[in-house]
């Protein structure tokens, strides 16, 4: 069964407090894009199943939040150089039958943070968090070279 329209989704457990949909569907109207943006309610034990039948159902990919974000790692075909040394997927790609993971949370959060402080070096860091997305923000940090001095705690 076709689209309509190019239609992506969030998936997780749970999922009704995400505000993913929203946003997404404001910038596709924003930017005159023809498509749809989801979110489904998928539990642990179903991620298989979800993530192999939401591209063979012409989904165009798939952003994960709790619990997902470690265990679709070994779902995916290809990983991205980000998503393998962060060891999390928040995006999911679906291109010529091959699921690829990828993970745009240390490069978003490195955007946000050149925009919101432009030119500003960071030599230290606290990060309240242990997920997927806190390692992500370390792997950022890291990035731009915070946390390299001796005695750093950035792991």
């Amino acid at each position: 069964m076709a689209l309509a329209v190019p239609t992506a989704a969030v998936i997780g457990h749970p999922i009704g407090h995400s505000l993913s949909p929203k946003i997404h569907r404001y910038w596709l109207k924003e930017s005159s894009l023809p498509g749809d943006y989801l979110a489904h309610d998928v539990s642990s034990g179903d991620l298989a199943y979800a993530v192999k039948n939401f591209g063979a159902h012409g989904y165009r990919g798939l952003n994960m939040t709790l619990p997902h974000k470690e265990a679709v790692m070994e779902l995916c075909d290809e990983l991205s150089d980000a998503a393998r040394a962060i060891g999390a997927v928040n995006t999911v790609i679906f291109q010529d039958g091959k699921i690829l993971g990828d993970n745009t949370d240390a490069a978003g959060f490195t955007e946000q943070l050149t925009r919101s402080v432009p030119g500003k070096k960071f030599k230290a860091a606290v990060i309240l968090g242990a997920g997927g997305a806190a390692r992500a923000v370390v792997f950022a940090l890291k990035q731009q070279g915070v946390g390299e001095r001796p005695g750093s705690m950035l792991a």
